[in-house]
């Protein structure tokens, strides 16, 4: 399989290119510019595309349009700073097959590949709720995972899950990796085991790839902005699975409970002992779930 990584920034390509180099027979090639890239999908054709659509010069939904009129058969993932709904309705209206922010951690990032590969779709679930409510005739299923309606009245995080977020991003590797590990700790809960030692090698993977802490804050302020989508929601008609952990100090379970009464016909599948995190021994549960959904 044939990969394109497009991004202006070296730091994010290179680590692109780490998490890309996990999948089997991988062929990676990277590129700065738009123009750059538009001469690489124009000769070497790649199955997929990893795209930043904030470049210099020609980028944004401009250069995906010319993308796949270079290589019509390519999937875009939209990998960006924006988490706003727009952008990512924009993006999959010109033909994107998914969209994730730089905010994604690296563990969501595969997930997304994956999907994209397979000839599937990805969204984030706050921007996938958004879209499903203001663009209902792009969405053929919705997949919830780990979210809330908006609703303020719900329960809201533990002290240590908000103190997390509100912690400073240590500027060196080394800092950032034990930041990192201690973030997800508290994340995890305390029910399912924690691998430090996984989390670590992600940390630094993110690390190399490029981290940018205004777009955590840009992507709060969205949630935020959201408000709360309740009603809305209840005017979806599109089937939808929300999955939830039992055990989740951020967004907890009760916000996956609203969620799932707030669509209508929405199933919910609760992951017992699971906090804001994805363990690998959830992984069975949570694939096959989505797969018998999206079918």
């Amino acid at each position: 399989m044939k990969a394109l990584v497009v991004d202006d920034h070296a730091v994010v390509r290179e680590g692109l290119r780490r998490v890309l180099a996990i999948l089997p027979a991988m062929e990676i090639r990277d590129a700065a510019t738009g123009a750059e890239a538009l001469t690489q999908a124009q000769e070497h054709r790649p199955d997929l595309i990893l795209l930043d659509l904030h470049l210099p010069g020609l980028g944004g939904i401009e250069l995906l349009r010319r993308l796949l009129g270079a290589s019509p058969n390519s999937r875009i993932l939209v990998f960006s700073m924006h988490s706003e709904v727009m952008y990512a309705a924009r993006a999959l209206q010109a033909g994107a097959r998914g969209y994730v922010s730089k905010n994604a951690s690296p563990d969501e990032l595969r997930v997304a590949l994956g999907r994209v590969i397979e000839g599937g779709r990805y969204v984030e679930s706050e921007i996938a709720q958004e879209l499903a409510v203001h663009f209902p005739e792009r969405v053929r299923t919705l997949t919830s995972i780990m979210s809330s309606t908006g609703d303020p009245s719900l329960p809201q995080a533990t002290p240590a899950a908000l103190a997390v977020l509100s912690r400073d991003v240590p500027p060196d590797k080394d800092g950032y990796v034990a930041s990192y590990v201690r973030s997800w700790a508290v994340l995890n809960g305390d029910l399912l085991p924690f691998n430090a030692e996984r989390t670590a090698r992600t940390a630094s993977t993110s690390f190399d790839r490029g981290i940018n802490p205004a777009g955590v804050a840009r992507q709060m302020l969205a949630i935020i902005s959201s408000g709360n989508r309740t009603g809305a929601l209840g005017s979806l008609d599109v089937p939808t699975l929300v999955i939830h952990g039992t055990n989740d100090p951020l967004v907890p379970v009760e916000a996956g409970h609203a969620t799932a009464r707030a669509v209508p016909g929405a199933k919910l599948d609760l992951v017992e002992g699971m906090g804001h995190t994805l363990p690998r021994q959830t992984w069975p549960q949570i694939a096959d779930a989505i797969a018998a959904h999206a079918r």
